[in-house]
């Protein structure tokens, strides 16, 4: 069953909501796109994490005639140590991968390759180093050690070229991961010296560069980083970045200055090590909601990203039982759970705690819930929902809980 349901939001209430998104990350060696939420903190270990999805990127070329992504591990000096990103394409639900030589297309929620190709036509000299999606122009930016380029995916094997081979601005070095942030249009890169830095897209120097390696409030970072992407759900000038063992979500405060940025839910640590036995290789930012709670049976699942707008973006329930269901929404978990006839509830059942349903359930429950622009749904609101369930025989029963948060493109 699929049903629109509209979601009506006290904004006034949302101005302090924390946000919840989650950290895409690639590995080399064991061709791994990994998923990062958390890692979980607090009593109740909220949310789930810190890998909440995976799936391996070496499989069958769909273009025939080009090279797919495979195993690799970046090799010594430069440029080749710098190799391989991921990045999302939060609209259409698309992971971009490169091993450095090329770039594989998935569908992010199955991990199923979609395409690949090469980008040599972009003047771009391999290794690739580093990918960025850019959600107002539907570009995809791809950085070499010495410069950038952009290419318009377009769903075949030959995608369109949009900005072609564009040299690092001064006061860059080697660039090692690349990114747009969509509220301002500029470029950030991270560089094998230990630096973030952001420009506009063609300018000869950089607007600003900031030296992140070293002792950080919380945590640590060699050089040189291998990985960057844009928190689209924060202000300006907040980025996480990584130099393959630990993982850093900070803020630009000034020139040449940063600080650490604030925790989210689902993000609840401001440094967290890498998960699993290899280094990450770059990072991608995502919309997709974080999970949290255990529940009773029924599973609570999305589709899509929750960016604004979204007319692809839905929730989904699974593992119900036949009875009546209804899902419960709020901006805040509750820790410890809260007991609702029976079955916990994760919400924090506050003041602007609302009900959409109930819904005859059968085989399950598909929830499309556009979200409008950002002109009417601010970027950085977090909703919490959660299902409950009651079979023919009157039991309660209720799902896991998911956050997620409105983000740009």
């Amino acid at each position: 069953m699929r049903t629109a349901i509209p979601l009506i939001l006290s904004f006034a209430a949302l101005a302090a909501a924390p946000r919840a998104q989650s950290v895409y990350g690639v590995t080399g060696p064991n061709c791994q796109v990994l998923e990062m939420t958390g890692p979980s903190v607090g009593a109740c270990s909220y949310p789930d994490g810190p890998v909440s999805s995976a799936f391996a990127y070496a499989q069958p070329a769909i273009c025939a005639a080009m090279p797919a992504p495979v195993a690799f591990m970046p090799g010594a000096g430069l440029p080749a140590m710098l190799a391989g990103d991921v990045a999302v394409n939060r609209d259409l639900d698309r992971v971009f991968v490169t091993d450095g030589m090329t770039i594989g297309v998935y569908k992010a929620s199955t991990g199923v390759l979609l395409g690949n190709y090469t980008v040599g036509f972009l003047g771009l000299a391999p290794p690739l180093t580093g990918l960025g999606w850019d959600g107002t122009n539907g570009w995809l930016w791809v950085s070499d050690a010495f410069g950038y380029a952009a290419l318009e995916p377009d769903g075949t094997c030959t995608p369109i070229p949009q900005v072609l081979f564009q040299p690092a601005p001064a006061g860059v070095g080697p660039i090692s991961d690349i990114d747009i942030d969509p509220a301002t249009g500029d470029v950030w890169v991270c560089d094998a010296l230990g630096n973030v830095s952001h420009f506009a897209p063609g300018a000869a120097a950089a607007a600003n560069v900031i030296p992140v390696s070293g002792a950080l409030p919380c945590g640590f970072l060699n050089v040189p980083l291998t990985g960057l992407c844009i928190d689209t759900s924060s202000p300006p000038g907040t980025f996480v970045v990584t130099d393959g063992m630990t993982v850093a979500r900070l803020a630009e405060t000034g020139a040449a200055a940063f600080g650490a940025g604030p925790t989210r839910f689902a993000l609840p640590q401001a440094c967290w090590p890498a998960p699993g036995a290899f280094p990450l290789l770059g990072l991608g930012w995502s919309a997709r909601p974080v999970s949290y709670g255990a529940g009773t049976g029924p599973i609570l699942d999305s589709i899509g990203h929750a960016t604004v707008p979204s007319t692809s973006f839905a929730i989904t329930l699974t593992n119900v039982p036949v009875g009546l269901a209804a899902i419960m929404y709020d901006f805040g978990a509750s820790c410890p759970a809260v007991g609702v006839a029976g079955a916990p509830g994760y919400l924090a059942f506050g003041p602007q705690f609302g009900l959409v349903g109930p819904f005859g359930v059968l085989n399950g429950l598909t929830l499309a819930a556009a979200l409008p622009g950002p002109a009417i749904l601010p970027q950085g609101v977090t909703v919490h929902v959660q299902a409950l369930v009651v079979d023919a025989f009157g039991v309660m029963q209720s799902s896991n809980a998911l956050a997620f948060t409105t983000s740009l493109p």
